[in-house]
C-alpha cells in the first residue's frame, strides 16, 4: 500500500526534507512564488508557516480568498482540501472499509483488537497537539493522500497472498502447528497471521469529523483522516512513546471479522526492472525483510508495490521509461522511510541494509 498514508504519495520525503512551501505546492503543480508575485505579496504574508507540518486548511482557504473562484490556481489549492473520492455520503459509508492487524492471541477480545489496531503513530499517521490533546486536521501532504489511518476497500484475494483462512482463533501451539503445515504445503519459508476489522457500507461516519480519501493504489487503498478543523480529542497512553488514541475513531462501529488469515510473507521480484543492478538486489532484500517484520500497513504497502511492478510494464507503448521507474521507486522510498520511523525498526540498532537501500533508491531516482 498508502498502501499507507504513510504509505501514499511522497509522505516521508515531504515531511522530513522540505524547509519551505515551494516544493509542497510544486507537487500539486502550483508555482507558489509566481503566485505570490502575481498577487503582489510575499510568501510570508500569505503563508506564515515554513514547513508542511505547520500548514492548516485555514491557511489554504485564506490563499484561495485572494484568487478568482474557478481559476486554475484556485482549483489546485482546493484539491489539497478535498478527498479524491468521497466515500462517506450524507454521513453514511458507500463502501465497506477494512483495516488489518496481526493476530495476537486466542483470548483477545474484539474490543482490545479494535483498540490495538487503531493506536496511531505521531507524526506518521497524525499530527498531535500535545498542549490541547487533539489530533489536527491537515491539507493533503501530496496529491495522493492525507495523513491518517491506512485502510482498504477490498479483502485480500486468495490467489494473491492468502494461503489459509479459518473461522476460529487457534492457541499459540495450534497456530505454530498450522503455520508449519502451511509452509510445507506451499513450500515457502515465511508467513504472517492476520485479523481484519471493518466498517460496513451504510455505517454512520460523520464527514464533518472524518475525510475518507482514495489514493488510487491497488487494491483500493483509502485513508481516514481528521476533517474537523478544531481537531479531535486524543491522548497518549502512558506506556507508549509517540502513540495516540483517538476515542472518536475507536467508537466508530468497527467489527472484527471471524476469519483468521495466514498470509504469504515472501515475494518474487522482477529481474528485469533494474537488470544487473546490485542496488536493486539490496532494495529487494529490504522489502522482503519488511514483509516479514514490518507492521501490517507496511506489509500491504510492499505487496501493493509488488503487484504494481508485475502488472505494469515499464516504458510500455513508448511511455518514458525513466518516469515509470521513478514512479515505482518513489513508492518504495516512501515505504522504506516509513518503516525506518516505525516501532518495528530499532533506531538505536541501525540497519545497514535499510539505510543502504534508502540511499540506493535516492540515487536511482536522481540519476
Amino acid at each position: 500500500m498508502k498502501f499507507s498514508p504513510i504509505l501514499s504519495g511522497s509522505i516521508d520525503f515531504i515531511a522530513y526534507s522540505i524547509t519551505d512551501m515551494e516544493a509542497y505546492f510544486g507537487s500539486f503543480g502550483l508555482n507558489i512564488n509566481s503566485l505570490c508575485h502575481e498577487l503582489g505579496q510575499t510568501l510570508d504574508d500569505l503563508l506564515p508557516p515554513k514547513i508542511f507540518d505547520d500548514l492548516r486548511p485555514a491557511h489554504i482557504r485564506n490563499l484561495m480568498d485572494c484568487l478568482e473562484t474557478g481559476s486554475v490556481n484556485y482549483l489546485i489549492l482546493e484539491s489539497t482540501l478535498k478527498p479524491r473520492e468521497l466515500l462517506n455520503q450524507d454521513d453514511q459509508l458507500r463502501h465497506k472499509i477494512w483495516r488489518f492487524i496481526e493476530f495476537k492471541n486466542q483470548s483477545e477480545t474484539e474490543e482490545k483488537t479494535i483498540v490495538r489496531s487503531l493506536i496511531l503513530r505521531v507524526p506518521q499517521d497524525v499530527l498531535f497537539d500535545e498542549e490541547n490533546s487533539v489530533v489536527m486536521c491537515q491539507p493533503k501532504q501530496t496529491p495522493a493522500a492525507f495523513r491518517g489511518v491506512s485502510c482498504f476497500l477490498q479483502f485480500p484475494k486468495p490467489d494473491s497472498i492468502i494461503l489459509h483462512s479459518q473461522q476460529n482463533f487457534p492457541s499459540r501451539i495450534e497456530l505454530a502447528a498450522l503455520v508449519k503445515n502451511i509452509k510445507e504445503q506451499y513450500q515457502i519459508t515465511q508467513v504472517r497471521s492476520v485479523l481484519g476489522l471493518y466498517l460496513n457500507a451504510g455505517d454512520e461516519v460523520r464527514s464533518a469529523d472524518w475525510i475518507i480519501d482514495s489514493d488510487g493504489m491497488v487494491p483500493g487503498h483509502v485513508t481516514m483522516a481528521v476533517a474537523n478543523e478544531d481537531g479531535l480529542p486524543a491522548y497518549c497512553p502512558e506506556t507508549m512513546t509517540r502513540k495516540v488514541r483517538v476515542p472518536a475513531l475507536e467508537s466508530l462501529p468497527w467489527k472484527r471479522d471471524v476469519n483468521l488469515l495466514v498470509l504469504k510473507a515472501e515475494a518474487e521480484w522482477r529481474d528485469d526492472f533494474l537488470p544487473d543492478d546490485d542496488r536493486w538486489r539490496n532494495i529487494v532484500c529490504v522489502l522482503n525483510m519488511i514483509l516479514l517484520y514490518g507492521d501490517m500497513d507496511h506489509f500491504f504497502a510492499v505487496w501493493s508495490i509488488h503487484e504494481m511492478l508485475h502488472r505494469h510494464a515499464v516504458g510500455r507503448f513508448g511511455v518514458d521509461v525513466h518516469r515509470d521507474v521513478v514512479q515505482h521507486l518513489q513508492r518504495i522510498y516512501d515505504v522504506l522511510r516509513s518503516f525506518e520511523m516505525s516501532d518495528r525498526h530499532d533506531i538505536n540498532d541501525p540497519s545497514r541494509d535499510l539505510y543502504q537501500a534508502i540511499a540506493d533508491v535516492c540515487k536511482l531516482i536522481a540519476r
